[in-house]
């Protein structure tokens, strides 16, 4: 299908001739997209809560998303991403071909391979041509529904969120499925954590080697093309600095797109409206590249961008550049809140097809570069003190047979542990990290960890997922033992959390394996 005939089936902007269509389409007739009242209404305009029909997406459709600019002008733009609904009905044996066709695709379970789905309108559909392809990058999506280890989920009905009007295993399908939900619809966007803009801003990321610990301040990782983790932080000669590259991704599967937006400035009460950093490159490859924005909103599918004049460092063949200054680049035609956005981008992923970039020394409103703000004391002699209840809002640390749990680093795992630093009944720390807040939520409690994450369940899984915002496999309820360990349990599986002595670490468990912990309450 060429661009032409996809913009015509531009969602939000359906022609008349499209309402035939629905009528006498059998595919579109089906669930998960009834047709209502009306008619047109059963086309889904991507979002959570109409999400696109495979029978859309079988026919490289994409959405577009009407924004205003700030002089009032609106204009179209077409969105990153698109929910999409559907039953699981088989996978494609890229082992026999990366091409969908009748002989790669296969409804017998379980799969042999774990990277992809096959996805229909229908939970019985056989025919590989009503059918679209469903790419699962690797992490907690690909981990939750693919058939290789989930052979439960043939016939099951998923929304996924993911690229639309492009082509996997060259058949147009849902490409770098970044969140997904069973049922007819997506998960419900969560309002967005406010952040208050500040004066002035400078950061060289020396305060942590996490990028978790940047994004609590309040700076954005959004991976919006492609499906890879985004911007990560690195360190060489004690300088940490935060870099991207799509080393990790593979030849076809790109285009590539991942943002890194520092928090709100407001250049009404900056010292100067100016902005400043640095850059490194190496590993030069055709169609990759770093550009910088200014923003008018933090999301990069409907903020106004205005892309930067600045000096970037140019990648050699191998190795890396020297450091390069940005120079100093005149704000002075913008007012109010702005936001700045690094976008790295690259056509192919994989070696020899994608450049590197680093980024340090960011300044936004001609901050003061020997103070460097910290949200909250993370270092010192930290002081938790045994708990018999939990107070909504606290923070806690968890300790079984003398293991302190640590956070989970990556989207998901479990509960690494470190030996814990005991005085009488209290447990000494020097840092944050590894501390949880519990918060009232219905009949139990969220609980987040320092770098903001949620722990959550999901699946038959022990171990843990962690998300950005509250959802319903968040909710865990506490009760204490006559030992005084806390029972933990999640609401939603039925498990609770145990430190493992076999595998040394705390999973959540439906039979008794191991050690509850025992909760510590900060005090200083």
């Amino acid at each position: 299908m060429n661009k032409t005939a996809k913009k015509i089936l531009t969602l939000l902007l359906v022609p008349v001739s499209l309402i035939g269509a629905v009528s006498c389409d059998d595919d579109l007739a089906q669930p998960p997209v009834p047709t209502p009242e009306g008619g047109i209404e059963s086309i889904g305009n991507g979002r959570w809560d109409r999400p696109m029909s495979v029978y859309q997406a079988r026919l490289g459709s994409v959405a577009n998303d009407t924004v205003t600019d700030d002089e009032g002008k609106s204009f179209v733009r077409e969105r990153a991403t698109s929910w999409v609904t559907g039953y699981i009905v088989g996978w494609i044996d890229v082992d026999i071909s990366n091409v969908m066709k009748e002989e790669t695709f296969k409804r017998d379970v379980p799969a042999t391979v774990a990277t992809n789905l096959v996805m229909a309108p229908t939970p019985d559909e056989t025919d590989w041509e009503k059918c679209i392809s469903v790419q699962l990058p690797s992490g907690p999506v690909r981990t939750a529904l693919n058939l290789k280890d989930h052979p439960e989920n043939l016939g099951v009905q998923v929304t996924v969120l993911g690229t639309t009007g492009e082509k996997y295993c060259s058949v147009y399908g849902v490409r770098s499925v970044s969140d997904y939900a069973f049922g007819d619809k997506g998960n419900e966007p969560q309002p967005p954590v406010e952040v208050e803009a500040v004066a002035s801003l400078y950061c060289d990321f020396d305060q942590s080697d996490r990028i978790d610990h940047y994004t609590g301040l309040g700076w954005k990782n959004i991976s919006e093309k492609g499906g890879l983790s985004g911007w990560y932080i690195r360190e060489f000669n004690g300088n940490n600095y935060v870099t991207c590259s799509a080393y990790l991704g593979s030849e076809n599967g790109g285009p590539y797109s991942n943002w890194l937006i520092a928090p709100p400035v407001d250049l009404t009460k900056s010292p100067k409206k100016t902005l400043t950093f640095r850059t490194q490159a190496a590993y030069a490859a055709e169609g990759s590249k770093l550009e910088v924005y200014v923003m008018s909103t933090d999301d990069p599918a409907t903020a106004q961008l205005t892309k930067v004049e600045a000096k970037i460092a140019t990648p050699g063949a191998s190795g890396y550049s020297s450091w390069v200054e940005s120079g100093e680049i005149d704000l002075s035609q913008f007012t109010g809140v702005v936001y700045i956005g690094f976008n790295y981008t690259s056509e192919k992923g994989g070696q020899g097809f994608t450049a590197t970039y680093c980024v340090d020394n960011v300044n936004i409103g001609g901050a003061d570069a020997t103070q460097v703000p910290d949200d909250k004391p993370s270092t010192g002699s930290l002081t938790f003190r045994k708990a018999s209840q939990v107070v909504s809002g606290k923070r806690y640390v968890m300790v079984a047979s003398g293991k302190l749990a640590k956070a989970v680093s990556g989207s998901y795992g479990y509960l690494n542990v470190e030996d814990a630093v005991t005085e009488g009944d209290d447990v000494k720390l020097t840092s944050l990290a590894n501390a949880f807040t519990f918060t009232t939520s219905g009949e139990g409690f969220t609980i987040r960890q320092e770098n903001g994450k949620y722990l959550a369940m999901k699946g038959t899984f022990n171990s843990f997922n962690v998300y950005d915002t509250p959802q319903e496999m968040n909710v865990f309820t506490v009760t204490f033992n006559d030992d005084g360990s806390a029972k933990i349990t999640n609401a939603g599986t039925g498990k609770t959390i145990q430190y493992d002595k076999s595998y040394s670490s705390f999973g959540a468990y439906t039979d008794q394996r191991g050690v509850m912990p025992t909760l510590y309450e900060q005090v200083d």
